[in-house]
């Protein structure tokens, strides 16, 4: 499996002082990989990322896992510099076999999301494949 660094982010949403850099990990060059990434209302770090498959069968069920944080929605805090933490109240932080950094998880695609402004509730758009779009 080829990897290859994800880009270094900047952000002062965390509480990061003008032009700090946060290493998030590696991502496939596979496509999809990292879909979309913005802060939430939460001063969090939402991460979407791809299955890895672009044909039936190819993604092998990574979006299904929790021990895989391909076809997943991630959730850290990046404020604490050049290292990311994973908070406490993530949904699978403590279940055998998950990756604590899993918000949601079962997704193909995640290309878009936004934060209700009311509410602060996550919505993602989600491109599905071949019957199911």
């Amino acid at each position: 499996m080829k990897t290859k660094k994800a880009k270094m982010l900047r952000s002062q949403k965390a509480g990061l002082p003008p032009g700090s850099l946060v290493h998030i990990g590696a991502a496939r060059t596979a496509p999809p990989a990292i879909s979309v990434i913005d802060f939430g209302p939460d001063g969090l770090l939402y991460i979407g990322l791809g299955d890895g498959g672009s044909r039936a069968g190819e993604d092998d069920g990574r979006g299904q896992s929790l021990g895989d944080l391909l076809g997943s929605m991630l959730r850290i805090d990046v404020s604490a510099g050049s290292a990311y933490s994973v908070p406490a109240d993530n949904p699978f932080v403590g279940t055998a076999g998950a990756q604590p950094e899993i918000w949601s998880y079962g997704l193909r695609n995640p290309w878009c999301l936004s934060f209700d402004r009311v509410t602060g509730d996550l919505w993602v758009t989600d491109v599905g494949m071949h019957t199911w779009e």
